[in-house]
């Protein structure tokens, strides 16, 4: 700063060197509010309006001295003259005062405006300092926001890895004991698989074996059938068996009813033949009696042959009788024997049936055990889909927590280079500041300095005065 100082010489010249050096008032520094502005505007255009009218005021004034200045010698009424004179004079001192009225007014309103900008740059200057506390007071809660902030997002960051590992080691065991189950059902199913095809191959060979049994059970009864004349068709449902059971049932219904026609045909006959027997007993009874009329070889002959006819006829009725008895015989073991077959292939069929619908249900069991396994399997894939899901979710939250902090981390690098910024001005301003400090200081040592060099200039002249008229009046 001694390098920057002027010499003694510099102060005693008369003229005045211009600086290159322009300090910047504070008020530059400072961010000037839009109603301030405003009033100095207002200001600034009152004062030029004042000035408007003094140079009004002037230039009347100037025209009022011409005029008077000017005599009219050229009228020949002196009078007049003198009326309009006075008349301008008087008008002269009205302006006159009204000039010095506006020069004060001016005066007071320029000082009430300087007093308003004093004031309003007081303001400023408190308003700066305000603004400066503030700014520091924002900044060290910024400061403060973003450490906690950075801390936050650091044990967020921590928290986040943390749980992304659990969850990725979550995901791992559940992909791996998934994997196992499936495994492990895709066994168990092929192993159910085989036993199912295993047991249905089976079922389909006793199921061969039995429609074979039942063949050749129908083919004897068909033998059978056609040993007693009936011709029956092979492979008859259970219904059709039904029908034919009802048929040979009535058909017995049928031959026990005949069987009792004949049973009371035999007994009517054997009433008639008692009564026939009878009335031959009677006959040969009245026969035998001796006749004392005597009796004709004719008619002999004639009983001889009746007798004989009647006897082939009783022995013919007997032999009917026995045939007819033998016949219902046999067909009543024929029939009999024809209902136990018929019991015995009904008893066949149904335990078939049995079997059949024993057969249904163990493959029904099957089928429906393996639908139980594929909708577990089901079951285990959409687990499966909804696990793969959910990690996807999560890594996808993941993936946004992570865009969100480094967006997060962004804006405040972004804020932080704003502050920087900030600082960066604010640091140029106070330099700037603390220059036009050092400036001032220099200036009020020059000022000093020059005022004590002009004391002491002014104290040796005047003793140099002082000198040389004691000089004068000693001589």
């Amino acid at each position: 700063m001694a390098a920057n100082l002027n010499k003694p010489a510099d102060f005693l010249a008369t003229p005045k060197v211009s600086r290159d050096v322009v300090l910047i008032p504070p008020s530059e520094f400072e961010k000037p509010k839009i109603f301030q502005v405003k009033e100095l505007e207002k200001v600034k255009q009152q004062i030029e309006d004042l000035r408007q009218e003094n140079e009004r005021l002037r230039s009347v004034q100037s025209q009022s001295q011409s005029q008077i200045q000017v005599p009219s010698f050229s009228l020949p009424h002196n009078e007049y003259a003198d009326e309009l004179i006075k008349r301008q004079g008087g008008e002269i001192a009205e302006l006159k005062s009204e000039l010095i009225k506006c020069r004060q007014a001016y005066k007071q309103e320029v000082g009430e405006w300087n007093r308003k900008v004093e004031f309003m740059e007081e303001e400023h200057r408190h308003e700066l300092k305000r603004l400066e506390k503030e700014w520091e007071r924002k900044e060290d809660e910024f400061e403060q926001r973003y450490a906690r902030i950075s801390s936050e997002l650091q044990r967020t960051l921590e928290d986040t890895e943390t749980e992304t590992s659990v969850l990725n080691d979550k995901l791992e065991k559940t992909r791996t004991a998934l994997s196992n189950r499936v495994k492990e059902l895709e066994d168990t199913l092929n192993v159910v698989q085989r036993e199912s095809e295993r047991t249905l191959n089976q079922q389909d060979v006793e199921l061969r074996n039995k429609s074979k049994i039942i063949e050749d059970q129908a083919h004897q009864i068909s033998k059978l059938k056609t040993y007693i004349g009936e011709a029956e068709q092979t492979h008859k449902p259970a219904h059709v068996w039904r029908v034919e059971k009802e048929t040979v049932e009535n058909k017995l219904k049928i031959a026990r009813a005949e069987n009792e026609k004949l049973q009371s045909e035999l007994e009517l006959m054997d009433v008639r033949f008692k009564a026939l027997s009878n009335i031959l007993a009677v006959q040969e009874a009245e026969l035998s009696k001796p006749n004392t009329e005597g009796l004709g070889l004719s008619k002999n002959l004639l009983i001889t042959r009746w007798r004989e006819k009647v006897f082939s006829l009783l022995v013919q009725q007997k032999s009917s009788e026995i045939v007819h008895k033998n016949d219902v015989n046999n067909l009543n073991q024929k029939i009999r024997g024809l209902t136990d077959k018929l019991a015995a292939s009904d008893a066949n069929v149904e335990v078939f049936k049995l079997s059949l619908v024993d057969k249904s249900a163990q493959l029904q069991m099957e089928r429906n055990s393996k639908e139980r396994l594929q909708q577990e399997l089901d079951h285990l894939n959409k687990v499966a889909i909804c696990l793969d899901d959910q990690s996807r979710d999560s890594l996808d939250s993941v993936k946004g927590l992570t865009e969100f902090i480094e967006r997060i981390y962004q804006k405040n690098e972004v804020q932080m280079k704003v502050m920087e910024e900030k600082s960066n001005v604010l640091k140029v301003m106070c330099q700037r500041v603390s220059f036009a400090a050092s400036r001032m200081d220099l200036l009020k040592a020059q000022i000093i300095r020059k005022s004590a060099i002009d004391f002491s200039y002014d104290k040796s002249s005047s003793a140099s005065i002082l000198h040389c008229k004691e000089k004068v009046e000693s001589k």
